[in-house]
């Protein structure tokens, strides 16, 4: 619509330019002669090589059908509108056509306009030519291919801007079912341990001697706190399961970690499997999070790595607890789809305030190491 309120715009000021103008010549001919070349701007955007062919054509067919250029700046009648469509076809061709088509449409102007300069009667000299190049053609179509450049700068920041916040929105959704997950398994611990307890403090109550009615009161208070306390939780977590009911399910430990072992071996990868220090019982949660990171470590290296040998390693300290996943493969944390199954790694060692670290030692290959603290809540 811009386009074709321009070429009426250009059409209407040169029809004014020539029947105004206070030279002699054929008005008919010179305004049916802008009508082509005004109009042809109207597709400068979606057709610009088609365009500029058609204002270069249209200047070319009055040249040989009257013996003279068409109206412009370079002879009487002078019309500034139908000189600047010349202009703005050249631009247009180097602001929104491909670029070779851009030079295609630089060359045809260079060549007309070269033609037009030779059949002056004026006799013109190599500075003629230099002049009507620069200021007819290259200024132009510079100006033109510069907005292209411009523009195509922009895009690229844009589609880089919206891929970054893609990326950042895909993460935060890995996060948050990751965190929900995390949130259901320690559910399932925390019920687990408060079930024990109310369990214990139940059966201690039966067995009391009658006279002993603190003890009595005191294990009824347990009792009560504990299954209050149940009731809250599931009430609390429901939401993060598909029924607020489901049953409780254990969770696996580092024992476990043998299923996962045999299934990447089933895989054609070779894993060895080494424990370092003395192991001592860990926290549930400490434990269970030890076991999804060496399980999505090891998966990583079935899925994505292209490796044919991994290494895990627990390694057992007095402060801490280190779990290491080293493959000898090509892949980086970059070239893993989406990179979420690490990141829900490193978002469960985090909440747990150990440190995780990811990517390619020296050595070559992928390696995951995640240092869990075990501390002593007293």
């Amino acid at each position: 619509m811009r386009d074709a309120g321009l070429a009426v715009f250009v059409l209407a000021v040169a029809e004014f330019e020539l029947v105004r103008s206070p030279a002699t010549f054929n008005r008919s001919e010179a305004m049916l002669a802008a009508v082509p070349i005004a109009g042809a701007l109207a597709l400068r955007r979606r057709v610009p090589l088609a365009t500029v062919f058609a204002v270069l054509a249209a200047n070319i067919a009055h040249r040989l059908a009257f013996g003279h250029p068409a109206p412009g700046l370079a002879e009487p009648p002078n019309s500034f509108a139908l000189a600047s469509a010349w202009l703005i076809g050249v631009y247009s061709v180097a602001a929104f056509a491909p670029t070779l088509w851009a030079v295609v449409g630089f060359v045809a102007a260079a060549a007309t306009t070269i033609g037009f300069t030779a059949g002056c009667a004026c006799g013109p000299t190599v500075n003629d030519f230099l002049a009507a190049l620069l200021l007819s053609v290259a200024v132009p179509w510079l100006g033109g291919f510069a907005r292209a450049r411009h523009y195509a700068t922009v895009e690229a920041r844009r589609i880089v801007e919206e891929q970054k916040q893609e990326h950042q929105r895909a993460e935060a959704e890995a996060l948050a079912i990751e965190r929900g997950r995390i949130a259901r398994e320690l559910h399932d611990i925390v019920a687990h341990g408060l079930s024990v307890i109310v369990v214990q403090a139940s059966t201690e109550r039966r067995q009391l001697p009658p006279e002993a009615v603190e003890t009595q009161s005191v294990l009824s208070s347990i009792e009560d706190a504990g299954r209050s306390a149940l009731t809250e939780l599931r009430r609390l977590l429901g939401v993060l399961r598909a029924s607020g009911d489901a049953p409780l399910e254990p969770q696996p430990g580092l024992e476990d970690l043998t299923g996962v072992v045999e299934a990447v071996r089933q895989a054609g990868i070779a894993v060895s499997v080494t424990t370092e220090g003395v192991p001592s019982p860990l926290p549930p949660g400490i434990e269970l999070s030890a076991y999804r990171v060496a399980q999505e470590a090891l998966t990583n290296v079935v899925k994505h790595a292209a490796a044919s040998r991994a290494d895990l390693t627990l390694r057992y300290s007095p402060g801490h607890l280190d779990v290491e996943v080293v493959d000898d493969g090509t892949a980086t944390a970059t070239d893993l789809p989406g990179g979420y199954g690490l990141l829900g790694a490193r978002e469960r060692v985090t909440l747990l305030g150990g440190t995780f670290v990811s990517g390619r030692p020296d050595a070559g290959g992928f390696r995951v190491l995640a240092r869990f603290p075990l501390q002593t809540i007293s």
